[in-house]
């Protein structure tokens, strides 16, 4: 996504964070859900 490099700042408290292999995981997939209801402002305030 070409809008996310114009934001390099947007997910700096993400990249910002030493973690170990398993906590990256755990960001990555967090940071994905947050785009997805970033997104999708319909269903954010759906209980998943």
């Amino acid at each position: 996504m070409t809008d996310l490099e114009e934001l390099p700042i947007q997910n700096s408290d993400f990249t910002l964070v030493p973690a170990g292999p398993e906590r990256t995981a755990e960001l990555a997939r967090v940071r994905a859900e947050m785009s997805v209801t970033h997104h999708s402002a319909p269903y954010c305030a759906q209980p998943r």
